[in-house]
């Protein structure tokens, strides 16, 4: 139980995380549709750039199950015989693994928005924001790079594809919200129920 208290603890941590990423995610799909529906104007590409590429990772919630892949394979019962203990651990985990089927479906969209992008961002410039020494992080162009194109169609591709990555993130982020709260309430009885810190 203390282990798994541990892990309850490192995934609230990481669903804050992820929460708060996915809001910012949002904010970047946003301002990008906004940016783009004014193409024939735009003076500030930099932000373009920026809040182009900040979608292009797929984000992923690191569930921390050692502890329950341990319990599943020792047998609950065994282990674990309050009834109400086992059922709700099981249906947090269970919660979990819908998630994480959910944000799979997030991978479909993201080859198709990489690509569309490709034929309005220049490449140099896209290599030349990512910061070596963070991982998914990128710095904003120092200067205005003019976009490879203004073609109707391709902003529209981009914008839609953007919407969609956008509608996808709100879900996942209300999922991992649910999650978060589920997740709290499992630590706090599990603390109660075992006299636990």
């Amino acid at each position: 139980m203390q282990n798994l208290l541990q892990d309850l603890k490192r995934d609230s941590s990481a669903l804050a995380t992820e929460i708060r990423l996915r809001n910012r995610k949002s904010m970047r799909a946003d301002s990008l549709i906004m940016e783009l529906d004014s193409a024939d104007k735009i003076i500030n590409t930099a932000n373009i750039y920026l809040h182009a590429y900040y979608l292009t990772p797929l984000r992923s919630f690191g569930y921390s199950n050692v502890t329950m892949e341990q319990l599943k394979n020792s047998g609950f019962v065994r282990l674990i015989r309050k009834k109400e203990v086992a059922d709700r651990i099981t249906s947090y985990d269970i919660e979990v693994q819908q998630y994480k089927i959910r944000e799979e479906g997030e991978r479909e969209i993201l080859p198709e928005y990489r690509k569309a992008i490709c034929f309005l961002l220049n490449a140099r410039v896209m290599v030349a924001m990512e910061d070596r020494t963070s991982p998914n992080v990128y710095n904003r162009p120092e200067t205005n790079v003019p976009l490879l194109t203004k073609d109707p169609a391709t902003l529209n591709l981009v914008k839609g594809l953007a919407a969609q990555i956008h509608t996808r993130n709100e879900v996942l982020k209300k999922w991992l919200e649910i999650l978060l709260r589920k997740n709290n309430t499992l630590l706090e009885f599990l603390k109660k129920e075992y006299h636990l810190k």
